[in-house]
């Protein structure tokens, strides 16, 4: 059975893993990075190092995550940068 999605919310850290599975698929087949990251073989293990750097420094600056989850299982997720508060 199919469960309705009706909001986001928030992850934690220990999330991390998740959100970079979603991300890299969400991202695979997107132009910038066929042509950044170049071609198979590689492009599966270049593509999760990168958005795992990307997440990682996510999750280190303690910024937020949202995710959506249906059937237990994370199907969408974004982060959020904050602001710096430098002057």
């Amino acid at each position: 059975m199919n469960q309705i999605i009706t909001s986001a919310s928030a992850l934690s850290n220990s999330d991390a893993s998740e959100v970079i599975s979603v991300l890299c698929e969400s991202f695979y087949d997107y132009p910038v990075f066929r042509y950044v990251l170049g071609t198979p073989p590689d492009y599966d293990t270049r593509l999760a190092l990168m958005i795992g750097l990307f997440v990682t420094a996510q999750v280190l600056r303690n910024e937020p995550m949202f995710g959506v989850r249906a059937d237990g299982r994370l199907v969408a997720a974004m982060t959020t940068s904050v602001p710096d508060d430098a002057e």
